[in-house]
Parts: C-alpha cells; structure tokens; sequence
C-alpha cells in the first residue's frame, strides 16, 4: 500500500476536527452536555480512500478519541472501522453525491453511531430513564452540530482535495 497526498489531507483534517471538538466539548460539559460529532471522521475517508488507507485512518481516529474517555481502548477505531467497511461498500455512489447528500449522511451515520454508542455503553443505567432523556438531549444537540459543522468540514475537505489535485472518482490502489 502506498500512501498518498489524500490521506494525509484527511488525517489533518481529522486531527483539526479532533482539537475543535474537545475545545466546544469542554464548553458544552459545563451545561451538562456532551456534543458528539463522529460521523465527520467517517464520511470522506470512506467516500475516497481505499478501503485500506481508510482502516488505518480509522483506527487512528478512534484510538485517538478512544484515548481519552473512560471506555475500552479501542472502541471508537472499531465502530469507525465497521461503519467504514459499510459505507465504502457504496463508494462509487459517494463520489457522485452533493455535498447536501453528504451532509445527511453524516447526520443519519452520527444518530447511528450515538444510539449504537448509548446501548453498548449503558450497563446498569440501560432501565434508568434519565440516562436515556441524557442521550436524547446530546442527540439533539449533536444533530444540530453536525448538521451545521458537516458544511464547513466536508467544504474544508472538498476544497483541500480538490486544490491539491486530487480526485474522488480515482480511489487509491491498494
């Protein structure tokens, strides 16, 4: 496998977006709130790396996020991994879609990733109703964000690509 420009335009845009979220994270932890946007560091490597390139950007991604929760390590580079693997199943119709098409795939993929996340995570606090009324207020609140960050950050990444030369129709060999 060889490495191109490609990847390393996303892993920067992922670490960008990595440094972004914790800084509204912790301004959000203050009013009770956690503010998850996941899906973002799924839907462009899964729209034009290779399947392989786009594992390795996973599982960086999710141990670097995984590294700082109190969960197993490894959890986030797995749940990314799998969603990759899904979604680059249907890259060739990635590549043709708008960015609207995308920014609804990145809200539909983090309520996905949220409830997933919610029932692995829950333990004894699965039949404990404010646990749940917790999840449904940071869903609320990360689909709205999601909604409105996924414009700027599949732009951001879009333009990166596009400025270096880089094309989504012609996905890396690997």
């Amino acid at each position: 496998m060889e490495s191109s420009l490609r990847w390393w335009i996303l892993a920067a845009c992922n670490l960008l977006l990595f440094w972004l979220q914790g800084m509204v994270g912790d301004a959000t932890g203050a009013l009770g709130l956690t503010l998850s946007i996941n899906a973002l560091y799924v839907i462009m490597p899964a729209v034009c790396l290779s399947q392989g390139w786009g594992l390795v950007l996973m599982f960086l991604a999710g141990l670097t996020i995984d590294a700082g929760l109190p969960i197993g390590f490894g959890f986030h580079a797995v749940l990314f991994a799998v969603a990759l693997t899904i979604l680059h199943a249907y890259q060739r119709s990635l590549q043709k879609a708008g960015l609207g098409q995308l920014i609804l795939l990145a809200v539909i993929v983090n309520i996905a990733f949220m409830l997933i996340e919610a029932l692995l995570l829950a333990g004894p606090l699965f039949d404990y109703g404010q646990y749940w009324l917790r999840i449904g207020s940071d869903m609320v609140l990360s689909t709205v964000v999601t909604a409105l960050v996924a414009w700027w950050f599949l732009s951001l990444q879009l333009w990166l690509l596009d400025i270096s030369g880089q094309n989504l129709a012609e996905p890396e060999n690997a």
